[in-house]
C-alpha cells in the first residue's frame, strides 16, 4: 500500500479529498482560475523552483538551531506615556510589511513550499517564521528611529503618528510618509 493509500484510508476516510487526489487515481489539471487576485499583486515575491523531484530521505530530525531575538516587541502600555497632551493622531499602516524584508541570497530554499502549480521559494520574509515579528520591528524602528516616541509609535506594521496641533500633525505625517520606502504603500 502506498503512502497516499495509507493516509486515505486510515486518516482521511470521512474527509472531502479533492479531484485527482483519490488513491489510484489520476493526477487533474490544477484550475488555475482559482488562484486568489492577490497571488497577482504579489507575484514578485515567489520564485518558481527549478526542482523537479522530491529531496532525497534524509533521517527526520525536529531540531533547528534557531537563537530566538532578544528584542522584545514593545509593549503597547509604553506608547501611552508619550501621547500626553497629543491632540490629534493617524493610524498608518504598511501594506505587505514583511515582504519589505528581503531573505538573505542563498537562502531562498529554507522558505520552499509546493502548491498544485508548482514548487515555490519566497525571496522575501514570508509571515510565521519564529523571529519575523522581531526582525520587522527591529527594522522599522531602524528607519523610524529619529521620530520614535516623539510623534509616533510603531508597533509591527501599525504606525500611530501624534501631535498637539492640526498644523504640527501635518507635517509629522508629511515627515513618515518621506521616511517609509519608496514605492511602499501606506493604508491610511
Amino acid at each position: 500500500m502506498g503512502w497516499s493509500s495509507f493516509c486515505y484510508t486510515h486518516y482521511l476516510m470521512s474527509a472531502q479529498p479533492a479531484p485527482g487526489c483519490l488513491p489510484g487515481g489520476s493526477e487533474v489539471a490544477p484550475d488555475l482560475s482559482a488562484i486568489p487576485t492577490e497571488y497577482q499583486d504579489l507575484r514578485e515575491v515567489f520564485i518558481k523552483s527549478r526542482a523537479t523531484s522530491l529531496p532525497p530521505h534524509r533521517p527526520y530530525d525536529c531540531r533547528i538551531d534557531l537563537l530566538p531575538s532578544t528584542t522584545p516587541l514593545p509593549l503597547i502600555s509604553s506608547a501611552f506615556e508619550p501621547l500626553q497632551g497629543a491632540t490629534v493622531f493617524s493610524k498608518l499602516e504598511l501594506r505587505n510589511a514583511y515582504h519589505l524584508v528581503r531573505i538573505r541570497e542563498g537562502d531562498e530554499w529554507k522558505t520552499t513550499f509546493n502548491t498544485a502549480s508548482g514548487h515555490y521559494e519566497y525571496l522575501v520574509m514570508p509571515f510565521g517564521l519564529t523571529n519575523a515579528p522581531y526582525v520587522f520591528q527591529a527594522l522599522v524602528n531602524y528607519v523610524f528611529h529619529d521620530m520614535l516616541n516623539r510623534f509616533i509609535f510603531i508597533y509591527i506594521d501599525d504606525i500611530l503618528v501624534f501631535s498637539r496641533s492640526p498644523q504640527e500633525h501635518v507635517l509629522h505625517v508629511r515627515q513618515v510618509l518621506q521616511h517609509t520606502p519608496s514605492g511602499q504603500p501606506v493604508v491610511c
